[in-house]
């Protein structure tokens, strides 16, 4: 069995649409720049799409690290705008789930634009690099950090997990309503949940922690319309402990760069 990466996926700003690339960085706290930006409130708490399903249609466009800026597209109104990677500006508290997370806070430039593109009031953060959002601690050790995703640095997938689902729906869904990091291709249906390492070149992941599944699932990135799949279905098969599963949590065990099509060893449970 030949076992390879299918696609890598980057998602700078949290719930909005990410990029596939052929090749990218990681970093201790996952792929560079990965959810390294998240929108907040006026309280300065995070929001996603499980709150407003619109900022599925906030795409980044591209990313140009060498010129220090990424672009997001709005397919709402067609519009798009550059975002600094790069700015100075003061560190602030903000919120993700249980979390206080220091983080600096854009322009009103930029703020307004995402304000009127998601018709409320929302700010653009960037994590404070200084600052260590500590993985729990059930699943990793201290200084074991993430960015602003939802728990975890690195969120793993196999094609065949998705195929296996696919086979049971009326309506097949794509890869892109579970935000995955890393999709593989070459294993069985939801190898992943059996695989304790994954080693790439010089780079080394750890699956740490299968991933529970919420309504963001239901949400078609492309129209921002929900329905009840794929959850009501993944339910009758993967439903364990009042959570339901697809895909594997994963740490950062050793850094460097990743390749698209390159191959994968599995070190498996024992």
């Amino acid at each position: 069995m030949t076992v390879s990466v299918a696609d890598i996926q980057v998602y700078p700003v949290k719930s909005l649409g990410g990029f596939s690339v052929k090749e990218w960085p990681v970093l201790p706290e996952g792929l560079a720049f990965d959810r390294q930006w998240m929108l907040v409130d006026e309280n300065g708490k995070f929001i996603t799409q499980r709150t407003n399903a619109n900022l599925a249609l906030l795409k980044v466009h591209s990313f140009h690290w060498e010129d220090d800026f990424f672009e997001i597209e709005s397919l709402l109104t067609q519009s798009k705008i550059q975002i600094p990677i790069m700015f100075s500006s003061e560190s602030k508290k903000t919120i993700v789930w249980d979390d206080e997370v220091n983080a600096f806070y854009y322009q009103n430039e930029i703020n307004n634009w995402f304000s009127n593109e998601l018709g409320l009031i929302c700010f653009l953060v960037k994590k404070d690099a200084n600052f260590i959002r500590q993985v729990d601690l059930n699943f990793a050790s201290p200084n074991d950090s993430t960015g602003f995703s939802d728990g975890f640095p690195v969120l793993v997938i196999s094609e065949s997990s998705l195929n296996d689902l696919n086979s049971r729906l009326e309506f097949p869904v794509p890869m892109n309503r579970f935000r995955p990091n890393i999709v593989l291709s070459g294993t069985h249906a939801f190898q992943e949940d059996e695989t304790r390492e994954l080693i790439l070149g010089e780079t080394e992941f750890s699956l740490v922690k299968p991933c529970g599944r919420c309504i963001m699932t239901t949400i078609n990135q492309s129209t921002a319309e929900k329905t009840a799949e794929p959850l009501k279905t993944l339910s009758l098969y993967r439903a364990f402990n009042n959570k339901i599963l697809f895909g594997m949590n994963a740490l950062v065990k050793s850094t460097g760069k990743i390749h698209l099509n390159e191959l994968v060893h599995l070190v498996q449970s024992s």
